[in-house]
This record gives C-alpha cells, structure tokens and sequence, in this order.
C-alpha cells in the first residue's frame, strides 16, 4: 500500500482556532466523513505536567479548536490519555 500523510504549515496571524481551521483546509478538510453521532477520540500528548512551550505536550487551544471543529459537524467528542513513563 501506498498511503501519504498530507502535512500543512501554518504562520498564526490571528488565533490558534484560526490557525487549525486554515491548516485543515489546506489539506482538504478532515480526511474522514463526519456526520451527526460520530465518535471521535482526540489524544493528545497531556502526560508531563509542562508547557507546550516545551514540545511534548499539545497546546491546550488546539485541542479546544479540534474538538469545536467536529462539534460543529454533529460529532461526539471524547478526549482520551493514557499515562505514560514515570506519570499516572
């Protein structure tokens, strides 16, 4: 099989909701279909209590604009971790 990762990269002018919002476009949308009931699990990486300044952790916004953006397709949206070295 021969699958591509479609990848965007976006320079925040405004808010990171925007941001999301344009790179997804880039790319097409959400490369699934997403109607009203949908389950979606976002896992982002929560797992050391840092910044995301830092780089292992997800910025707390773009999860935010994730989850509004299948919200607003009717899905139902679920944010999932797991714990992981040393943290519980």
């Amino acid at each position: 099989m021969n699958h591509r990762t479609a990848v965007s990269i976006v320079r925040l002018r405004s808010s990171i909701t925007e941001g999301v919002r344009k790179a997804l476009d880039l790319i097409g949308g959400i490369p699934c279909p997403v109607h009203s009931g949908t389950k979606v699990l976002i896992k982002p990486n929560l797992i050391r209590d840092e910044t995301s300044t830092v780089g292992t952790t997800t910025n707390i916004e773009i999860i935010r604009a994730v989850g509004d953006i299948f919200r607003e397709k009717g899905a139902k949206v679920t944010i999932g971790e797991a714990s992981g070295n040393q943290y519980n």
